[in-house]
Order: C-alpha cells, then sequence, then structure tokens
C-alpha cells in the first residue's frame, strides 16, 4: 500500500496541489497555458506497472476533465505524454518487489529487464524539451501532445485494436 500511496503522491496529487495554486492566477490574470506531464502509461497499460500506469489514467482523467471547467476562462491546459524516454527512470524507480513467491518475481524481473532494455532506445531527453518549447510557444488549444513514435504507436494501437490483440502486441514487447 505504501508504494501505490506513493505513486499517487507523486503523480497525481501533487498535480492536483499545483494547479490548485495556479489556475485562479491564470484565472485573475486573463488566461494562462499549464502543461502537464503525464505518460503514454494514461493511455495504455502494461504488465508490472499498474500503479504507475493507473496514477497516470487518473491524471488524464483529471485533466479532460477540468479542459471542460475552464471553458471560457482562457486557461489552457495541455497534456505531455512521452513515451519512453532514455533516462534512469526504470532503473531508478522500479526495483524488484517481494512477492512471495517465485512466480510473479520471474516475470516481473524479466518484463522489467526488457523495459530497462527498451529506455536505452528511448528517446532522448531532448525530444521531450523541444515538445514543451512547442507546446509553451503555440497559440493553438490542442490538448494532448506525444511525444515519440513509440508513444504514438503504442497509444493509437490501443485505440484502434481490440483489447486482446493489444495485450498480445504489448506481451511480445515486454515479454
Amino acid at each position: 500500500m505504501a508504494e501505490i500511496k506513493r505513486q499517487f503522491e507523486v503523480n497525481f496529487f501533487s498535480q492536483i496541489f499545483l494547479l490548485q495554486k495556479f489556475v485562479p492566477i491564470m484565472r485573475l490574470q486573463g488566461g494562462g497555458k499549464i502543461i502537464v506531464t503525464t505518460s503514454m502509461m494514461g493511455r495504455i497499460s502494461m504488465p508490472f506497472l499498474s500503479f504507475y500506469s493507473s496514477s497516470k489514467w487518473a491524471l488524464e482523467g483529471l485533466l479532460e476533465n477540468m479542459r471542460y471547467e475552464l471553458k471560457g476562462t482562457n486557461v489552457k491546459l495541455a497534456a505531455l505524454a512521452p513515451g519512453i524516454i532514455r533516462t534512469r527512470f526504470f532503473k531508478d524507480e522500479t526495483k524488484s518487489k517481494d512477492f512471495g513467491d517465485n512466480f510473479y518475481k520471474s516475470k516481473f524481473e524479466g518484463a522489467l529487464n526488457n523495459i530497462n532494455n527498451g529506455s536505452e532506445k528511448g528517446a532522448s531527453p531532448e525530444m521531450v524539451a523541444q515538445k514543451v518549447w512547442k507546446i509553451a510557444n503555440s497559440d493553438g488549444n490542442k490538448f494532448r501532445y506525444i511525444v515519440d513514435f513509440m508513444a504514438y504507436f503504442l497509444i493509437y494501437h490501443r485505440l484502434l485494436t481490440p483489447l486482446n490483440f493489444n495485450q498480445y502486441i504489448i506481451s511480445k514487447i515486454v515479454k
């Protein structure tokens, strides 16, 4: 439970706190743009990243709802959804857990190894920074910005294919 609460504190509740601080100021000043980093995991699921993904799904839902609530205020929300980025995120944040038996432990470690190996081939942090620059300097009211090709592929694949087929593809990626 402690890990679940930590994931939601970092990925969801902290964003609510910041939005509660910034939105009233932006409304008073006549508008503004808030860029919130979500994740491709807020649109798709991967095995053994359930709590991270759930917190990002919650954040995506919050932001979509807030767009309705902010209509007419000139406060714009943008959701930045990176995929796998070449950072130490997965190595530092996802550690092997004590599952009580080897059935889940070996599956978790296998999936985590594949994700870690994939992160070495992920998009560059500079690509994320360029996307933030683009969003900040855009006059439009586009909501979702997907950073890299893998995120585009996985998100749209999830939207356009049946769940069973999508889960088959994900299982081949994460093994």
